[in-house]
């Protein structure tokens, strides 16, 4: 990674000789993924501890299968929310089609409270549900591992995600491979590098540390092996900072490979802020990068922002129950476009 490092600011020299000063930005920005990309391979041999058996975790998703790792810019962006609603969307059909679709949650590691137990509830449809890893403290995966002496390692993490995986229908009872009928949808905990949980057998040089040994690495770093076959869904940030919060967020998950198929927005209501003001800002950023080069234009992120990008209506406070904003015509509609005309259709054209 240091070489690619090294490479790109050597390009970049060259680049400032040559390309007018408003043309620069967009240059590095568009030198620096191509530099990662080209060189992702690379670097997921050799920088971080996730790399080991990646292989054999890669295979357990089926490419005939919608797969999405949802991420969020931050805890407390609305991930559960919305992706409780993404499960509803996906196996409601279009109007156009009376098929049957099967919906599959996973949550690798829940602290505190029950994502699974809200997915259940507001998602009436779901086929499945399953919680891999529970610490009852409500704190970041590392510490309640630490805190109830309830060591997980990565490889126990990815060991069991892939049993979960392997477990779900790749064929109806007919036999036959769906490729729209079944849709598998894994939420991460926290943000994009929020630390995933620790333990002693966590030992490689590329793990953090405390005094005690447990280690722990990024959930960005420890999903990596599922990145090449699974979509990325980003619960972005829609209060007011957000924008910055959700494209930190885009830039750490292009750096370690993944293919971010589209980002969600809650509005929030703060002045300004109950319109949409951090998605024109998004779509504005990916339409300006993506102007730069058909590489990024590819990208199912890229390829149209007005459908990529798209944000929700504010939640009422609470304790009002969420029945009405999920069954709001604004949300179902939103959600289905979402769901069945970019995610699926971006699938089926991998």
């Amino acid at each position: 990674m240091r070489r690619v490092l090294w490479d790109f600011a050597r390009a970049s020299s060259s680049l400032s000789r040559h390309v007018p000063p408003q043309g620069l930005a967009y240059a590095n920005q568009r030198l620096l993924l191509e530099r990662v990309c080209s060189n992702v391979a690379a670097a997921r041999l050799h920088s971080t501890p996730a790399r080991q058996h990646s292989e054999d975790h890669s295979k357990s998703l089926s490419s005939s299968v919608p797969t999405h790792l949802i991420f969020g810019a931050n805890t407390d962006v609305g991930k559960t929310v919305l992706t409780a609603g993404l499960l509803q969307a996906a196996a409601t059909p279009p109007l156009s089609n009376n098929d049957s679709f099967s919906t599959h949650y996973i949550k690798p590691l829940q602290c505190g409270g029950s994502d699974e137990g809200f997915v259940l509830r507001n998602a009436s449809n779901v086929t499945s549900t399953k919680t891999l890893f529970r610490w009852e403290t409500p704190a970041s995966p590392h510490v309640a591992a630490r805190m109830e002496n309830k060591p997980v390692s990565d490889e126990q993490v990815m060991q069991a995600l892939h049993r979960c995986l392997q477990t779900i229908p790749r064929k109806d009872e007919y036999g036959t491979v769906p490729s729209k009928g079944s849709s598998i949808w894994i939420e991460t905990a926290g943000g994009v590098l929020s630390p995933s949980s620790s333990s002693p057998d966590n030992n490689s040089t590329g793990h953090s540390k405390d005094s005690s040994g447990w280690g722990w690495v990024t959930q960005g770093d420890l999903y990596r092996p599922l990145g090449e076959k699974a979509f990325v869904v980003l619960v972005g940030d829609g209060r007011l900072g957000g924008i910055s919060a959700t494209l930190c967020s885009l830039e750490a998950l292009w750096r370690r490979g993944y293919t971010v198929a589209g980002v969600l927005l809650l509005r929030r209501g703060e002045g300004d802020y109950s319109e949409d003001v951090n998605q024109r800002a998004l779509q504005e950023h990916i339409t300006g990068l993506a102007g730069t080069d058909s590489f990024l234009r590819a990208s199912p992120l890229f390829q149209d922002p007005g459908r990529s990008i798209v944000s929700l209506p504010v939640l009422p406070p609470e304790p009002v129950p969420l029945t009405d904003w999920y069954s709001s015509s604004e949300v179902k509609r939103t959600l289905s476009s979402f769901v069945h005309e970019h995610l699926f259709q971006h699938w089926e054209g991998k």
